[in-house]
């Protein structure tokens, strides 16, 4: 329409216009890949988030079976005191009865 019409500078309004609608372009792709990146941002902050989550998740199960194994080591040192103890008054037990029943004959 602008290349019918008897205008002064008419090739550079055309070629201003072409720029114009080359920039508009540009702009356009511009702003679909900030849109892109925007999404991509979201998505790895929630995989940052899932990931906090898992790892939280880990250290309590962690957490959790040091308790269960400190837990079953107290235990087995109690049982071992308990046999201790259990062996002892056997042993003191014997040698009672035994230098009674060897001063007795």
């Amino acid at each position: 329409m602008i290349a019918e019409l008897d205008i002064k500078n008419k090739e550079s309004l055309i070629k201003r216009k072409s720029l114009y609608a080359e920039q508009q372009g540009q702009l356009a792709q511009q702003e679909e890949h900030i849109t892109s990146l925007e999404e991509q941002n979201k998505t790895l902050e929630r995989q940052i988030v899932q990931a906090g989550i898992t790892s939280k998740v880990k250290d309590a199960e962690v957490s959790m079976k040091k308790s269960d194994i400190q837990r079953a080591y107290e235990d087995k040192l109690n049982r071992e005191k308990e046999i201790n103890a259990s062996n002892n008054i056997i042993n003191n037990l014997e040698t009672n009865l035994g230098g009674n029943n060897g001063s007795s004959e």
